[in-house]
């Protein structure tokens, strides 16, 4: 009787630290996924600054750029062949980064759950 007692205390205190045990793990899992979720959200948050920060600069290029050569690739002024070439290699520059800036707002429309679909 004497051992079954003993055997029943060792069994409490084992499961004791067993249930201890699992609660620290509980708690730092807790602990790491919260800051997994502030660094989500900084990030978020940082990619939707930088991208709208981007707009506006690339708007305005844009803006001078399309003065430069409308939109029948024809210019408005003379310019050398080869500068109208620089001219249209930047409009194609600026044009992939106005996409690129989009993607990154829609992966923070995504994100809060706002992007509407076509």
């Amino acid at each position: 009787m004497v051992a079954v007692a003993e055997e029943r205390v060792y069994l409490r205190e084992y499961s004791q630290k067993l249930v201890d045990r699992l609660q620290e793990k509980i708690e730092e899992l807790t602990k790491a996924n919260e800051e997994l979720r502030h660094t989500d959200e900084m990030k978020s948050r940082f990619i939707s600054i930088a991208a709208h920060e981007l707009r506006t600069p690339l708007t305005l290029i844009q803006g001078y750029l399309s003065m430069l050569i409308p939109s029948g690739g024809e210019a408005t002024y003379q310019l050398d062949d080869n500068v109208i070439e620089m001219i249209q290699g930047i409009v194609k520059g600026m044009e992939r980064l106005s996409t690129i800036v989009e993607e990154m707002l829609d992966v923070t429309r995504i994100e809060t759950g706002t992007l509407l679909w076509d």
